[in-house]
């Protein structure tokens, strides 16, 4: 008697249904059997698989919903009910938007037979209609660590970006109620088709001047891999600004053109940015440029002129952005913009100075112990295409000088407000405490090694405790100590020194279990006094106890030595919190060696200056790295300059070249938008302001452009020395 399948029922399906016999679920050595267009219908098992000890009965329906069921090879199945899985329990996405722009955005999967879906691995084939290439896998739960890329919901800044194109999602695995589905195609009928990025379709950003933004943060249990969307340019609208955002953990853009006048593709820019590159460096044989930012908020923009390149209908760029390979754990941002013109003047081309004194807003305010400070307001200007697109945010870039006090008054409807520093005309003690940052705080590179971190408190003050299963970590930790104690511990025994007050800072990771130490991490900060005890031991694991002791102010101040006995009460307060404060307490193990390059990163001192403040000046300039400004197309392996189509955004020849950089390429374009300096000539306030003629010059050079007076107050009546300084 031949083995047959007698379906009474199938769930849910829409007619007709090809049926297939395979050698297992979902689709090993499946052959198509029969199209049935209702029930019952009996399938015949034919031979190899009705040999096999169980086999599979795969069935697609005609919106191309797809199951498969196993059976065992021994026993006949005279009745059953075949369940289409997608459409019995309802699967879906709680969010699902089918026609996004530039990017895969999604939720989370839901199924009506399941309240919590816990489980799940979704291949992404495309870019096409019936494409067999997986683009890339996403999935939820821990069950199947390992199988996916991104973490679902893939929503806000974990959306993934993507080329331009259709995309059908496949559940490769599920589970629903304890029991393991596998490929399951149930979104068939509703693909996503991605649209490119264009010059028109951006739906605005946190910047306002960017109409498209990608803010992308992804933890995954693999190595990530590039993504990578495509913009459709506009041939009328030539400059394409970008600002880019690498925060700790380097992360590559390479931003290609491909252009129907040309055979081969156009690297127009190719960047590595993040403050755990070693250097910035614009080298032209170098690529990618390495970019070291000072801060994980800052920015890298610049505006890219396509000028010298024929841009047509249809031609795009490809926008990659390469996750960094040893670090799973990583954030970055990209802004962008396509612009018809890049308007490069500012109030420099029509007026000196630029930046002009509102004569009616100097006030001159009175500190005790016979200071001053003078409040006063600037003029701004009231456009700037460099101020909008080549303003790096929050921070600065090590190496190049790039618009570092842009911010303030460059594109200021309202006057912007200023005031100088305290000024004295007689000598004075003068306090401060100072951080220094010794090192960057970086991630140092994951690995294998289990770290234990502990801090409590003990008889009312802190301790740390650290727990190695791994020697070279105890000596990480115990050198970044010895260095820091050696150069910068001061006089930690003496409280009546000065020198005394002072501590360190050590910065813990918080990146539990197999998180890795990155640009989602959280920290714990410590301030540890140097006369803290140091206490190792084991024979593996290795331990290392770090005392917390609390200080006190024993040092006795008069009422003019400004600003010192409250900075000296500030170091003892963030000293002594730090030790007995239980918000700080920490207890978790990495498995993944989380700690910094240099644990011991920085520290803060009480300084005391003896001092003659007479003058407070208040400088504000244009910089410009000159590979900024420069577009530098490149093409072939090895990528090779392209000189012909390269441009320049602006013509900055009128401009003060600094800092040649030499062969790492530093160079910035300075102008000097105001120069004010401020002195106090009596201890009664009088004062003056000084700057320089920058008409012949964009950038104070003395004696060639020496100092001029251009105002005076004395005894309360102001007189303007030279108006074109003042409005």
């Amino acid at each position: 008697m031949p083995l047959e399948v007698n379906i009474t029922n199938i769930s849910q399906v829409t007619y007709p249904v090809d049926v297939y016999v395979c050698r297992d679920c979902p689709d090993i050595d499946c052959t198509l059997i029969d199209t049935i267009s209702s029930v019952p219908a009996t399938i015949t098992i034919p031979g190899p698989y009705s040999g096999y000890s169980s086999f599979g009965v795969k069935i697609i329906d005609a919106a191309n919903c797809e199951y498969c069921q196993t059976f065992q090879g021994t026993t006949t199945t005279s009745t059953t009910t075949l369940n289409p899985i997608c459409q019995s329990c309802d699967i879906g996405f709680d969010f699902y938007d089918t026609n996004p722009i530039g990017v895969i955005s999604v939720g989370s999967i839901t199924a009506s037979c399941d309240p919590s879906v816990t489980d799940y691995v979704i291949g992404w084939y495309g870019p096409g209609v019936g494409s067999t290439t997986v683009s890339f896998t996403s999935g939820y739960g821990t069950d199947y660590i390992g199988d996916y890329l991104y973490t679902h919901p893939l929503t806000g800044s974990s959306e993934v970006p993507i080329v331009a194109g259709i995309y059908t999602p496949v559940i490769q695995k599920i589970k629903l109620n304890g029991t393991e589905y596998t490929d399951l195609n149930c979104f068939n009928s509703t693909v996503v088709d991605v649209d490119a990025l264009t010059c028109i379709n951006g739906s605005g950003t946190t910047n306002p001047y960017y109409s498209h933004g990608f803010s992308f943060s992804a933890t995954t249990s693999i190595t990530p891999q590039p993504v990578v969307t495509t913009f459709a340019l506009d041939p009328l609208k030539p400059y394409f600004a970008y600002s880019f955002k690498g925060e700790q953990i380097y992360d590559d853009l390479k931003i290609t053109f491909f252009g129907s006048s040309y055979s081969d593709p156009i690297v127009l820019e190719y960047i590595s940015m993040g403050t755990n590159q070693t250097a910035t460096d614009f080298s032209l044989s170098l690529t990618p440029k390495t970019i070291k930012n000072t801060n994980v908020s800052t920015f890298f923009p610049k505006v890219l002129c396509l000028t010298a390149i024929t841009v047509n209908n249809g031609d795009y760029l490809e926008i990659e952005i390469t996750p960094n390979p040893i670090n799973n754990n990583t954030n970055w941002e990209l802004l962008c913009e396509c612009l018809e013109t890049f308007n490069c003047e500012l109030c420099y081309d029509t007026t000196i100075p630029p930046i002009k004194i509102i004569e009616s807003s100097i006030i001159n305010q009175t500190y005790p112990c016979d200071g001053y400070r003078v409040e006063f307001t600037l003029s701004g200007c009231n456009d700037s295409d460099i101020y909008r697109y080549l303003n790096p945010i929050f921070g600065q870039i090590d190496g190049i000088q790039y618009n570092d006090s842009i911010v303030p008054f460059i594109y200021n409807t309202v006057p912007y407000p200023i005031t100088t520093s305290v000024m004295y005309y007689n000598p004075i003690v003068e306090c401060g405490a100072q951080y220094n940052e010794t090192y960057t705080p970086n991630c140092d590179v994951p690995n294998t090694n289990t770290i234990t971190y502990e801090k409590s408190v003990v008889l009312g003050e802190g301790l740390i405790l650290m727990t190695f299963d791994i020697y070279s970590d105890l000596e990480h930790y115990n050198f970044a100590w010895d260095s820091m104690y050696i150069s910068y511990s001061g006089n930690p025994t003496n409280p009546l020194d000065v020198d005394f007050y002072r501590f360190f800072n050590l910065r813990i990771p918080l990146a539990t279990g197999s998180t890795q130490c990155g640009d989602l991490t959280g920290y714990e900060n410590y301030n540890i006094h140097p006369s803290a005890t140091i206490t190792t031991g084991g024979t593996g694991p290795w331990t290392m106890s770090i005392t917390m002791p609390t200080i006190t102010n024993s040092l006795t101040w008069g009422s003019c030595d400004v600003g010192c006995s409250g900075f000296t009460n500030g170091i003892v307060n963030l000293v002594n919190d730090s030790s007995t404060g239980t918000t700080n307490d920490i207890l978790f193990t990495s498995n993944t060696g989380s700690k910094l390059e240099h644990p011991f990163f920085r520290w803060r001192q009480l300084y005391v200056n003896n001092s003659v403040i007479t003058a407070s000046t208040q400088a504000y300039q244009i910089q410009i790295p000159n590979y900024v400004n420069q577009t530098i197309p490149y093409s072939g392996s090895p990528l090779t300059i392209i000189p012909s189509l390269s441009a320049e955004t602006c013509d900055l020849s009128n401009f003060n070249l600094v800092n040649s950089g030499g062969s790492t390429n530093l160079g910035s374009y300075t102008w000097y938008m105001a120069y004010y300096e401020f002195r106090i000539t009596s201890f009664t306030g009088d004062f003056e302001i000084w700057s320089y003629d920058l008409s012949t010059s964009p950038i104070p050079s003395p004696p060639l452009n020496p100092l001029i007076k251009i105002y005076e107050n004395i005894g309360g009546i102001p007189n303007v020395i030279d108006p074109s300084y003042f409005i």
